[in-house]
């Protein structure tokens, strides 16, 4: 503690924390003179307890210091702005009747206004080159921030390898990194940080803010072609700490990324993207490898994880997908392993979810589940309409949807400050 004394008071700063006392002295000339150079043992003691109290104040006011903004954002929201935050949709969602997409002009800001979506997701026939690419999502980010005042999530799958959007294009002149496979087999993280930093940092300069990357799979069987290459390794500490690497090679360029597919894709049978997709694991199973990796994510601080269409017949056993599953999300995910992230569902346009859902079915239950964002519904306005009538009829509270709504604008004030420190 450092004590500076003046002439009718002193100024203890005790942990960065000042405070002023004031000096009780006498006028009369027969006392002795204030002593200013010590300090009497009960000021020090009175100073530090006071300290200690406006510390712990500080300190529990600092612990979320978007708290209040996000306070002031939510308290202007109807409810239909703060349902229409809960979906990334492909850009021919927000205009109808567009076969594909290639640029954002009246009809997509008409729509941004109309249904301010938290995303927009591209795929490789919406991004011809650099400039058309640019200029699209240029604009669809200004009328975001015209329209609320925050950023959209502008969203693509670029892993590297087997899925990459932009580096499978010759147009993009970009290097392709190659398959995670082959960078898990280096056993060297170092090369996966560096993988992730290469891909967001021509990402964030197209203008991308989330990449649906890494995979963070372990592949944990021969007989899983969807995954084989895409996975680091069969080694879950090995992908974890790959993943890991490849995250902050993205977060330091820009990008939020993605860990997926929750709670693991290496053993299932069968492709979501066709149908009906399982794992035999039992949640022990799981303990020991698959989950090891979003674990690690999760304790180091990863902002969103993708739960995939996995349906787990020893864990579940009304063969509910993960991804509409509360017993996964609200339950596994969040109250065991302690993810408090955005959780986003995998892509709803796969037969898994539509051979057995409606749209508006499959989204009210991955909210009810515990899911935060619902992307690419079949149908999303359909879908959008229906969690609206839920929270009408009093099935789905607003209190959940607020819920959901405060992670996400969390996760775009800090896209919002990350791009304004690069």
């Amino acid at each position: 503690m450092k004590v500076f004394a003046f002439d009718r008071f002193k100024v203890f700063v005790v942990s960065g924390v000042i405070i002023f006392s004031v000096l009780l002295t006498s006028c009369s000339s027969k006392d002795k003179p204030a002593d200013t150079t010590e300090t009497s043992q009960t000021e020090i003691t009175a100073v530090e307890e006071t300290t200690q109290e406006l510390t712990e104040e500080t300190t529990t006011e600092e612990i979320d210091e978007y708290a209040s903004t996000i306070n002031d954002i939510m308290d202007y929201m109807t409810l239909e702005e703060k349902v229409a935050q809960l979906f990334i949709v492909y850009p021919e969602a927000l205009v109808p009747g567009v076969n594909c997409v290639t640029a954002a002009g009246e009809a997509t800001k008409e729509s941004i206004n109309n249904i301010p979506v938290g995303g927009v997701i591209y795929m490789s026939e919406n991004l011809r080159n650099p400039e058309q690419t640019k200029s699209m999502l240029t604009n669809i980010q200004s009328y975001s921030i015209e329209r609320t005042g925050l950023p959209i999530l502008l969203c693509v799958d670029e892993e590297g390898g087997q899925i990459a959007r932009i580096a499978s294009n010759p147009a993009f002149a970009i290097e392709d990194v190659g398959d995670m496979s082959l960078i898990g087999a280096s056993k060297d993280s170092m090369n996966a940080y560096d993988v992730g930093a290469y891909i967001g940092k021509y990402l964030h300069e197209l203008g991308f803010n989330l990449d649906f990357a890494p995979d963070v799979d372990v592949k944990s069987s021969t007989f899983n072609p969807l995954i084989q290459r895409r996975a680091f390794s069969d080694d879950p500490e090995v992908v974890a700490d790959m993943a890991s690497k490849y995250l902050k090679g993205l977060n330091d360029n820009g990008l939020v990324g993605v860990y997926k597919h929750f709670p693991g894709h290496g053993s299932t049978s069968g492709d979501p993207h066709k149908g009906y997709a399982f794992t035999n694991m039992t949640l022990d199973d799981l303990k020991k490898s698959d989950l090891i990796p979003f674990q690690k994510g999760i304790d180091d601080g990863v902002s969103a994880i993708m739960v995939g269409h996995i349906s787990l017949p020893n864990i579940i056993t009304d063969g509910t997908p993960a991804s509409l599953s509360a017993e996964i999300i609200d339950g596994l995910l969040r109250n065991d392993m302690g993810y408090e992230g955005v959780v986003i569902t995998d892509a709803m346009n796969m037969n898994a979810i539509n051979d057995k859902y409606t749209p508006k079915e499959a989204a009210v239950m991955a909210i009810e589940a515990g899911a935060d964002i619902v992307l690419m519904s079949k149908d999303f306005r359909a879908a959008y309409q229906g969690i609206l009538e839920e929270v009408e009829s009093g099935r789905i509270s607003e209190e959940r949807i607020d819920e959901s709504v405060e992670r996400i604008v969390r996760l775009k004030l800090e896209i919002k400050d990350a791009n304004n420190e690069n």
